[in-house]
């Protein structure tokens, strides 16, 4: 899998930040790197020290984007920047949050391989119901299944959002993320997307370690930031508006 890298670091955080960069660069198969998108909300000096370090000493094209004035922006408007100034040209795009990393796996590269030849996407397996008036947000969406019943608080498997690899046409074919999409929820309605078009999903964690907290343990990393209802739980029928800024990003000269 010849993808783009995408990462979200947040706040003043360097032990995470060094973490996940230090398993790149000693885990990696630069290879099989195209290039490397990073994003940068309300990050500290030493997370700074860290990228400009790691950026000069990996043989892949790397680019960072800053919010601007400490800003904290949220992490879907920060992963649609990545996505599209410029346009990925990869077939593949991955994310990763900035509390996940790689640990040892010899063979983790041509496992990824092997499922990108019979998969659209691949990622941890979770499950979660819809909230509030979710359901009723789904069923408006452009790509809802209109055969496929939309319930209540229904559950369903949707990809753990802290590190996923997607096609970049399913993407950008879905305008994924939505403008008003802003930090919490996206995971959830990613997997409401994945289910309804039929997409071929690859559920897999190995050699990685998702959401980790301080002990490398899954899934335990503490709620950092911004905390906001599910997107969708209080819909009405009425469009979200996107989420704006009245100043653009930081682009970090490497």
């Amino acid at each position: 899998m010849n993808a783009t890298w995408l990462a979200l670091f947040y706040g003043d955080y360097p032990r995470l930040a060094a973490r996940l960069l230090d398993s790149w660069r000693n885990q990696v198969q630069w290879s099989r790197v195209a290039e490397i998108r990073l994003a940068c909300n309300a990050i500290g000096d030493k997370t700074r020290q860290f990228i400009r370090r790691f950026a000069a000493e990996v043989p892949v094209p790397i680019q960072v984007w800053e919010a601007p004035d400490g800003e904290n922006r949220g992490k879907y408007p920060m992963l649609r920047e990545l996505l599209r100034s410029p346009p990925i040209t990869t077939d593949w795009v991955m994310w990763w949050d900035d509390d996940s990393y790689l640990t040892e796996c010899d063979d983790w590269h041509d496992q990824l391989d092997r499922l990108a030849e019979t998969s659209d996407f691949i990622g941890e397996r979770w499950y979660r119901r819809l909230q509030g008036n979710m359901h009723q947000f789904v069923r408006d969406q452009p790509w809802r299944d209109p055969q496929r019943p939309v319930r209540y608080s229904e559950r369903f498997p949707f990809p753990q959002g802290s590190w996923w690899a997607s096609r970049t046409k399913l993407l950008l074919k879905w305008d994924w993320p939505p403008p008003a999409l802003h930090h919490n929820g996206g995971d959830l309605l990613l997997g409401a997307l994945l289910a309804h078009q039929q997409y071929r999903v690859a559920w897999f964690n190995e050699g990685l370690r998702l959401n980790a907290d301080d002990r490398g343990e899954r899934s335990k990393s503490p709620r950092r930031g911004l905390s906001q209802p599910l997107h969708g739980h209080d819909y009405t029928g009425q469009p979200y508006p996107p989420v704006v800024f009245s100043q653009p990003l930081i682009r970090w000269n490497l």
